[in-house]
């Protein structure tokens, strides 16, 4: 059995590099890689300049399994959007989504399933899970956000008005942060 060796972006874009100046030859001798692997790199060239990634990465191609809900993208924005407008984001939420604009596949998925209604609930806490919207409970004890940011601009702009006498250099960060004067520091 033949042994398969994967290599990075990295690698590809230095053989591309060493192409500029040394043959496909040298390149394969200097790097101890195939010939053939060097003119696939070679031919496939602008794709592996252009790759966004991480050079580490050894796939140009996304990995992963794809993902079976439609329209994924446009069911994050409607998450996002709801978590602008401080709603939680909850499974009903985004079932009625789901029925407004895609109910074939709703009717689909949820057919050819034993348990659909767990199934369906289950595939969205993981598509939650994988977009970064945690689990939240609605709360009637949290401010909303413009509330909270006209607070602070208010206690910005009498902070300042109060202290503008100041100078700069003068005001300290202490509310966290404790500030010990004459003692030589462990670390540098």
């Amino acid at each position: 059995m033949k042994n398969y060796t994967s290599h990075t972006i990295d690698d590809r874009r230095r053989a591309l590099e060493l192409l500029q100046t040394l043959s496909t030859y040298q390149v394969a001798k200097e790097m101890a890689i195939s010939r053939r692997t060097i003119r696939n790199w070679a031919a496939n060239s602008e794709a592996i300049l252009e790759f966004k990634g991480s050079k580490m990465r050894k796939k140009m191609k996304s990995v992963g399994r794809k993902e079976i809900l439609p329209d994924p993208t446009a069911l994050k924005e409607y998450m996002t959007e709801m978590r602008a407008k401080e709603r939680a984001p909850t499974c009903v939420h985004v079932i009625k989504w789901l029925k407004k604009h895609h109910r074939d596949w709703l009717r689909v998925y949820l057919s050819g399933k034993n348990n659909g209604y767990k199934s369906l609930l289950r595939l969205l806490q993981r598509f939650s899970h994988r977009h970064g919207f945690s689990r939240q409970r609605p709360g009637k004890l949290k401010l909303k956000q413009d509330v909270l940011d006209s607070m602070r601009e208010e206690f910005a702009k009498e902070f300042h008005r109060q202290y503008e006498t100041y100078d700069k250099n003068n005001r300290y960060n202490v509310d966290e942060t404790g500030i010990f004067y004459e003692m030589p520091p462990r670390i540098i």
